[in-house]
């Protein structure tokens, strides 16, 4: 996902994608079948990629002076480049003892960029004028943040801790932790009526529609 000169065209594609992963899930409750566990498997990965990329390419647009969803341009206060490069520079430089020079940042230097304090942090070091609409954005009362990335790792690596830390997911959400990661998500917690899985991504969605406004 790319930074954009418009914060409507970010937010158009990050949630088109997320609506393109959300549809098959949807109908999906445990058992799952050895397909249905690969088709979850892959949109929980798939998802809290995108997110990741969203807030860094968000964060991006407001460094190179995009305009928000509600037309006022994005300014801020430190002096940087106006390029990409330069506001990738920046962020990995944020509380960073001995900066980095320009060409030297790799991936590894980045913010966590899926996490709301990383997120925050950069942009309040950078001074965007557009800070308080990002914050309004990831204060969602939603357990989308701390929970999904532990059952994303799972998936990823499939060892036996971050077994026994998704089996703690299911406890923190009420289900039962015996449930295989993949009958976990499509689970419904108390009271909804979509599966777990499907409430995630769409308070993902819900954060991205605030945060381009």
């Amino acid at each position: 996902m790319r930074a954009r000169r418009h914060l409507s065209g970010l937010r158009k594609s990050a949630s088109r994608r997320l609506l393109t992963l959300r549809v098959p899930i949807i109908p999906l409750s445990p058992p799952l079948s050895q397909d249905s566990d690969r088709l979850v498997a892959y949109t929980v990965i798939e998802s809290w990629n995108l997110w990741s990329g969203f807030c860094r390419s968000l964060y991006v647009s407001c460094a190179i002076g995009a305009v928000t969803e509600g037309g006022h341009r994005i300014s801020h206060l430190q002096p940087i480049g106006s390029a990409a490069t330069d506001a990738i520079l920046f962020a990995a430089n944020v509380g960073r003892n001995k900066p980095l020079q320009s060409g030297r940042v790799t991936p590894r230097d980045e913010p966590a960029w899926q996490d709301p304090h990383a997120l925050m942090r950069v942009v309040r070091a950078l001074g965007a004028s557009n800070e308080a609409q990002i914050s309004a954005g990831l204060s969602l009362q939603s357990d989308v943040y701390k929970r999904m990335p532990t059952i994303r790792n799972f998936f990823a690596h499939r060892g036996e801790v971050s077994a026994q830390k998704a089996a703690g997911v299911a406890r923190s959400l009420a289900l039962n932790p015996s449930l295989r990661p993949s009958d976990l998500v499509v689970s419904c917690r108390s009271r909804r009526p979509q599966n777990v899985l499907a409430d995630w991504i769409d308070d993902l969605r819900a954060s991205i529609e605030i945060a381009c406004q």
